[in-house]
């Protein structure tokens, strides 16, 4: 794929002309370990704002040791946070308190993915009640939906606690519908 091509020439430039890039585990996997550390050095030493999730798929990555080598590094790095707790129980064999215990800790802004339960805040306090979906169809796009819904709205200004509704809400409809596509 193109995206599997872009980097070989550890050459990273193109994206000096963007605010803000988005990774997630998924697009860091498919690229070669050498590319991947490289990246994360260049990521480091830039201004760019970096929103990250994990998306943690196993059978992606050559290695557990190389996943969590690289996923540490840019959760270190992220200015935006968007770790699922499943995922990040899966990859660094945690409980789900250890996990919000370390992102609690760690994250400068972001959403801890808890599924039905709601999102955790991440940078900020935000405590708020949310409902889960009556009849969960299936979950394969609940993160990306919630990431979308979440960033859309604090991007377009909404508080921390309005874009952690938006971003729960989307996600909470569309896991009523198979394929992540909600009916007109």
């Amino acid at each position: 794929s193109a995206a599997r091509q872009l980097f070989l020439d550890f050459d990273f430039s193109v994206l000096e002309k963007y605010d803000v890039v988005y990774l997630s585990g998924i697009s860091m996997a498919i690229l070669p370990h050498a590319v991947r550390l490289a990246l994360v050095e260049w990521l480091n030493g830039s201004a760019i704002e970096l929103i990250f999730d994990s998306n943690f798929r196993p059978r992606l990555w050559e290695s557990r040791q190389h996943s969590q080598e690289i996923i540490s590094a840019l959760w270190m790095r992220a200015d935006i946070a968007l770790p699922s707790i499943d995922d990040e129980m899966d990859l660094f064999s945690e409980t789900a308190d250890q996990v919000s215990t370390r992102f609690s800790s760690s994250a400068k802004a972001g959403a801890l993915k808890r599924g039905e339960q709601g999102p955790l805040s991440l940078g900020s306090e935000v405590f708020h009640d949310y409902y889960s979906a009556p009849n969960v169809v299936d979950t394969t796009a609940a993160g990306d939906s919630f990431n979308g819904g979440y960033l859309g709205a604090l991007f377009s200004g909404k508080t921390q606690a309005e874009a952690l509704i938006v971003g729960h809400n989307l996600a909470r409809a569309v896991v009523q519908y198979r394929g992540a596509i909600i009916p007109e």
